[in-house]
């Protein structure tokens, strides 16, 4: 059994749950979709007074009938293929690109289809993270804005991108030791707590990167423009004023 399975759920407790869920939320996807899926499948809607799912999501969760086609498609693949939960978990893959996926699976291209999946959107949104990663730091201390920021944050990366990789490391780490965390300590069943507990976790931890990432600016700064304790002083007076 993986760990979207749903099926231990009365189709009460099923309901109630999909209910609460904010669908819109992007780390409740996998969520909502496994619910709509075992709702679905057992065809707990026709105890509701709904002939099929697609009645139920587009009057019941006010879903337009495309969202709902999207969710239900997907929902019945992945019952078969329980990789496309995970992928929609973390981030691999959206509704909109699993729904466009789905057709075409079978046992031995899910996992190529996935993989094209994190090729094509999480790669590539890796590495905009890892370029723009001092873009913060560059807007505050050097005043630059639009493309010449974009730029400058890639240039102060490139030049000491080790430890920048390992400072983004640390905080992808961080954030999955907070989810990790909470679903170790809250019961499964409690869906919204999880969530809850994950992100106050997260908010927690955060600060700790980010100075991380302010420290290492200026480290990069002094070792390439020799960027010292006046200029700072300048910097943090301008910004008080």
């Amino acid at each position: 059994m993986h760990r979207f399975s749903r099926m231990h759920l009365s189709a009460t407790d099923a309901m109630q749950k999909l209910d609460a869920i904010d669908l819109e939320e992007k780390n409740r996807v996998a969520e909502g979709i496994a619910l709509i899926a075992v709702i679905d499948h057992r065809r707990d809607y026709l105890a509701a007074g709904y002939s099929c799912m697609r009645d139920y999501c587009v009057q019941r969760l006010h879903m337009s009938e495309g969202r709902a086609f999207r969710r239900i498609q997907v929902g019945r693949a992945a019952l078969e293929f329980p990789e496309l939960f995970e992928s929609l978990a973390d981030g691999r893959l959206g509704v909109t690109t699993a729904s466009e996926l789905v057709p075409h699976l079978n046992v031995e291209s899910a996992a190529g289809l996935i993989a094209v999946g994190l090729v094509l959107w999480v790669i590539p949104g890796l590495v905009v993270a890892f370029c723009f990663a001092l873009l913060a730091q560059v807007v505050v201390v050097e005043g630059l804005g639009g493309a010449a920021a974009l730029r400058r944050s890639v240039e102060v990366v490139g030049s000491d991108w080790l430890r920048i990789a390992l400072l983004l490391a640390l905080f992808v780490a961080l954030t999955w030791a907070a989810r990790l965390l909470a679903d170790l300590v809250i019961p499964d069943a409690a869906i919204f707590m999880t969530h809850l507990v994950g992100d106050l976790l997260t908010l927690v931890i955060m600060p700790l990167p980010l100075i991380t990432a302010a420290l290492l600016y200026l480290d990069v700064r002094r070792r390439r423009d020799g960027f010292g304790d006046e200029n700072l002083r300048a910097v943090l007076a301008s910004l008080r004023s």
